[in-house]
């Protein structure tokens, strides 16, 4: 039950990194995941954050359904929820900077 929990707050999660980042490259921040930053610049910044984040929610939804059999798997799950909080809280930090 717990992975399904993690599930949501991960999909949650996404979705505020994808609008607190489209926020920041809008006021002129810069993408900082050289990957994502690959992305961008090759199919547009909507369409990569769109293909990203839900490939992750994917993913995470994959590892929720085997996480009951295997609990390293809820482990994953926990880090990717830790992970992406870290990085939601700073992007809300950045975005409120350059709103200024």
């Amino acid at each position: 039950m717990i992975e399904w929990i993690f599930l949501a707050i991960i999909a949650l999660l996404q979705l505020v990194d994808g609008v607190t980042t489209w926020k920041i490259l809008s006021l002129g921040g810069i993408e900082l995941n050289p990957a994502q930053k690959w992305l961008m610049d090759h199919i547009g910044v909507r369409l990569s954050l769109v293909v990203t984040k839900c490939m992750l929610v994917g993913v995470a939804a994959v590892v929720a359904c085997f996480a009951a059999q295997y609990s390293m798997l809820k482990v994953l799950l926990y880090l990717l929820v830790v992970v992406f909080m870290y990085i939601c809280v700073n992007n809300v930090q950045v975005w409120k900077n350059l709103k200024r």
